[in-house]
């Protein structure tokens, strides 16, 4: 949904219903995110969130990996008043609890069974009374339920199986597009033709790489088709807010480890103990020093990354 009009009657439609039948008796719009497709997808979704609740900027806000501070916006949404309203794409779909979400508006479908599902997660999160009021006044209780407002059909819509991708498997279409002469390139030049809305400017990074955000992109794990390293960057992001945001505080020097990590992972798909001994790490101390800084934990640590930035 993607029309400017057919937004406009959805957000329309939302906004009477919200307060009078979804949450009687509430005084503000409960929180609420509401997935879009794209970025361009999220700004008109803003612009008439805004226009028909008759609100100023800080009512609704877009938390995206290119908006504008968008840990700043999401610490915000999470802990005062304002924005009663985010607008996601993939940002806050996944790994990231904001515990005073009580509504979430589809306006996007999901292909992914699992990803739908853990989107759904973001309103399962439970919050006692005193905590909700402090974001939300005119609460009366713990926040007991959510609710999904479906604009586009996503909890009717086939929903398949997501599989992780594997070196084997990106190999295997390597040497198959090699067998019929067909780059990377030629792909991912059609794909900006057909589907130009959904596809990034693509980086000068190996053919393998460019086979993962190919394959993520054609069989629903990713909505936009952008270099690994986009992803990579966006999902370490969202890594390391989540763990600071609980019980682990990584100091600075942690971090810049963490990104040399990220960095490897984005060249590499994956990393393991033994290539902390090669470049850039073994200028830095190595696997030695990365023991130093994360304990007996460093191989669990390696693994979580692995999982989290390539999901």
């Amino acid at each position: 949904m993607v029309n400017k009009s057919q937004i406009r009657t959805v957000i329309r439609t939302f906004r009477d219903k919200l307060l009078s039948e979804i949450f009687p008796g509430r005084k503000e719009v409960p929180k609420s995110i509401i997935f879009a497709k794209t970025d361009s997808h999220a700004d008109d979704i803003i612009q008439i969130v805004r226009e028909e609740f008759g609100e100023g900027n800080q009512f609704c806000r877009k938390i995206t990996y290119n908006a504008d501070k968008p840990e700043t916006v999401l610490s915000e949404f999470r802990n005062s008043y304002y924005p009663r309203i985010a607008v996601t794409v993939d940002m806050i779909a996944v790994g990231i609890d904001v515990k005073p979400v009580e509504c979430m508006l589809f306006m996007r479908d999901v292909h992914s069974r699992n990803y739908f599902e853990q989107m759904k997660g973001r309103g399962t999160r439970t919050l006692m009374f005193d905590d909700l009021q402090k974001v939300t006044p005119s609460a009366t209780g713990n926040k007991a339920r959510f609710v999904i407002v479906d604009a586009v059909g996503v909890t009717q819509s086939l929903k398949t199986e997501s599989r992780p991708l594997t070196l084997q498997m990106v190999q295997e279409v390597y040497d198959a597009m090699e067998k019929y002469n067909l780059s990377t390139e030629q792909l991912w030049s059609a794909y900006s033709y057909t589907q130009k809305d959904k596809v990034r400017v693509k980086s000068p990074v190996s053919k393998l790489i460019d086979i993962v955000s190919l394959l993520r992109f054609e069989i629903g794990i990713a909505t936009e088709l952008a270099p690994y390293s986009d992803t990579v960057n966006y999902n370490f992001m969202r890594w390391t807010m989540a763990k600071n945001a609980g019980h682990i505080h990584f100091t600075d020097e942690q971090m810049n480890w963490l990104r040399m990590v990220r960095d490897f992972i984005a060249n590499s798909m994956a990393i393991t103990p033994r290539d902390l001994d090669l470049a850039p790490f073994n200028r830095h101390g190595g696997l030695g020093k990365f023991y130093s800084l994360f304990g007996d934990g460093y191989e669990a640590l390696l693994n979580k990354m692995n999982l989290a930035l390539a999901a």
